[in-house]
This record gives structure tokens, C-alpha cells and sequence, in this order.
């Protein structure tokens, strides 16, 4: 007789991502998920969503080096990436140090007050490439 393969399971995420799974999922997608946020894409990949955007698009990841997020942001000729740690109380600090209750509120901050050194706003969410329906 054959002998039926049992898929494997999917590998577990590395423990730093597990903080997001546990934490943040509920949270974020509460109300759908912001166009904004991209979940764990690389820098690369975040990179090369924003090229073809105008200055000031912007998107949220997850980080894939501390326990945080990153806010990449197109600048004029460049992308940015800044640092937002997740603080032990649930809040998110960006990359002033202040901290904001939700990455929404930091987002919404940033949207009004430039982020510093470069003087860069958040403009328009990065829009999420959607997986083409088969035709």
C-alpha cells in the first residue's frame, strides 16, 4: 500500500514574533485591520512597496529585530525606517520616545506632527497588494 505523507506542521514563529500573536492580533484587528499595517513582511519587501509611492506613504510592520514594530515611510528619494518599541504596559513608543496608546493613536500623531530628524509626515497608508483572484 502507499503510505499517506502527513503534512508538516508549520514551523513555530521565532519567539519574537510569538509576543505579536499573543498580544497584538486581537487588538489591531478589533476593528479590521488598518490598511496600513503589513503584518511581518521584510525591510526589503517593505521597501519595495514604497518605492512607487509618493513621499509620505507609509506602512506598519512587524519588526523582525526587537519586540516592536517598524514605521517605514517614503521620504522624498529614500525609505525610512524608525523604530516603535512596545512598551510592558500595551503602549507603543515611536521614534520621539513618546508614548501612545495604540499604534493607530502613534499613526494618527504622526499624521499631524512631523517625525523628527528628517521632518517627514505621514501622509497615505501604503496600500496592501491583495492576492489577485484567479480568473
Amino acid at each position: 500500500g502507499t503510505v499517506q505523507l502527513q503534512p508538516e506542521p508549520p514551523p513555530p514563529l521565532p519567539p519574537r514574533l510569538d509576543w505579536f500573536v499573543h498580544t497584538q492580533v486581537a487588538q489591531l484587528t478589533a476593528e479590521g485591520i488598518p490598511e496600513w499595517f503589513h503584518g511581518t513582511i521584510s525591510r526589503e519587501a517593505a521597501e519595495k512597496l514604497l518605492e512607487p509611492q509618493p513621499a509620505g506613504s507609509f506602512l506598519v510592520r512587524v519588526s523582525h529585530s526587537h519586540v516592536g514594530y517598524t514605521l517605514s515611510c517614503r521620504a522624498p528619494g529614500c525609505c525610512r525606517h524608525f523604530m516603535v518599541k512596545l512598551l510592558d504596559d500595551g503602549r507603543v513608543s515611536g521614534p520621539d520616545g513618546e508614548a501612545h496608546a495604540s499604534l493607530d493613536a502613534l499613526v494618527t500623531h504622526h499624521q499631524r506632527t512631523p517625525l523628527r530628524p528628517h521632518g517627514d509626515l505621514l501622509t497615505q497608508a501604503c496600500p496592501q497588494v491583495r492576492a489577485r483572484p484567479p480568473s
